[in-house]
């Protein structure tokens, strides 16, 4: 069981270094009270409409808005610090903020002292410097309020996310952790992505040896059966030929696509207003949900996954099974095992406690541009087609 768009991938993303989780260490709350916002690329906004007002909303009210790669022309006005640099060139360009604090002596000794590789990151050969980037530097590590950075981690999906982990890096280096002083943002396009990632990867439901073992597997044609849960692989370039291969196609959605024309079984999925559970946001808030009309199907979500399972042999889950066993096996989702309605996984991992040694990812300095892809459906098949209509 993978989400598609870890399929297309070239590495897992990672972020894990400022929290010990590979969660964000702010919240989009935290835009308003920010004195200094970085975002990275020009798509950080793209499919987060929401977030984009927030973010616009912080600068209008007096944030200092720093941004990294092309400004689209909407942000113009409203970005303070421009470190420009071809899209696909950002983790450079962050490469050359970090190298500017380290050579400004900026960089958060205290926090530093959690690192295991710090030495070894603050002697690294940096990118070259970049105009803007020096002030970048100065006002993420010297501002005395909260600052907050903001990267989109399906911005490219066939990357090794090296701007990813160059954000996150520089989060720590700066101390900007968490907390009163600021954290990380990091934005994914899917609705619930953050909540998938974690219940199948940190959940031990599968891992990245295994993701790279069935993308081979699949690109080979040895997978001879495909169960597409809410996925339509339209667009997604490779996996849709994959997919077509294979002998058996069973597909689970509440819209008809592509996948649902060509499948064998076709099995209609409820939408959130006729189904009872929770979704996590990309800032980690944890958001309890109740149905408020009768499943049109006759049946919710979780009550068909659970007669699969019997009919196959197993043990039938319901909801409050499967809480319980999330909370079980994630510490940071424990809110589901309780009353709260909404909680935050930056918050449950302050409340873990205990001290933590992280590890800073240094990476080399040359530049990997990554063509820019859209990850929704809508999105994808839209490029797909204008891309064939201007080659025509």
């Amino acid at each position: 069981m993978f989400p598609a768009e870890d399929l297309r991938r070239a590495a897992r993303p990672d972020v894990s270094g400022p929290a010990g989780h590979n969660i964000s260490t702010a919240k989009q709350d935290d835009l308003q009270g920010a004195g200094v916002v970085m975002t990275v690329g020009e798509d950080v906004c793209a499919y987060n409409p929401v977030f984009g007002f927030r973010l616009r909303r912080a600068a209008q009210n007096g944030a200092t808005w720093v941004h990294v790669g092309p400004v689209p022309a909407a942000w113009k006005r409203l970005v303070v610090v421009h470190v420009d640099c071809p899209a696909g060139e950002e983790a450079a360009a962050l490469s050359a903020i970090s190298g500017a604090v380290v050579a400004k002596g900026l960089h958060d000794t205290q926090g530093l002292a959690a690192v295991a590789n710090a030495q070894a990151f603050l002697s690294h050969e940096f990118a070259p410097s970049l105009p803007g980037a020096a002030q970048a530097a100065e006002l993420i590590a010297g501002a005395s309020g909260k600052v907050i950075l903001a990267v989109n981690q399906d911005a490219a999906v066939g990357s090794d996310h090296a701007d990813l982990r160059w954000a996150a890096d520089l989060a720590l280096l700066t101390g900007r952790t968490g907390g009163p002083r600021g954290g990380l943002l990091v934005v994914k396009n899917e609705a619930n992505g953050q909540g998938v990632q974690d219940v199948l990867y940190d959940g031990g439901f599968t891992s990245a040896a295994n993701l790279a073992r069935a993308k081979a597997l699949l690109a080979e044609g040895k997978i001879k059966a495909v169960v597409l849960l809410g996925v339509d692989p339209a667009g997604l370039e490779g996996l849709q030929v994959g997919l077509a291969g294979v002998e058996f196609t069973a597909a689970a959605d509440v819209f008809a696509t592509e996948a649902t024309r060509r499948a064998e079984v076709v099995v209609p999925l409820c939408p959130l207003q006729e189904e009872e559970g929770s979704t996590v946001s990309f800032d980690g808030r944890i958001a309890r949900f109740q149905k408020a009309f009768k499943p049109l199907a006759g049946f919710s979500n979780v009550d068909f996954l659970g007669q699969v399972l019997a009919a196959a042999g197993a043990e039938g889950v319901s909801l409050a099974v499967l809480r319980a066993a999330i909370a079980g096996a994630l510490p940071l989702y424990a809110a589901l095992g309780g009353e709260p309605e909404t909680a935050f996984l930056c918050d449950e991992a302050a409340r873990q406690g205990g001290a933590r040694t992280f590890a800073l990812a240094p990476l080399p300095s040359g530049l990997h541009p990554a063509p820019y892809r859209p990850a929704t459906t809508f999105s994808r098949v839209a490029e797909t087609t204008l891309r064939a209509s201007l080659a025509g």
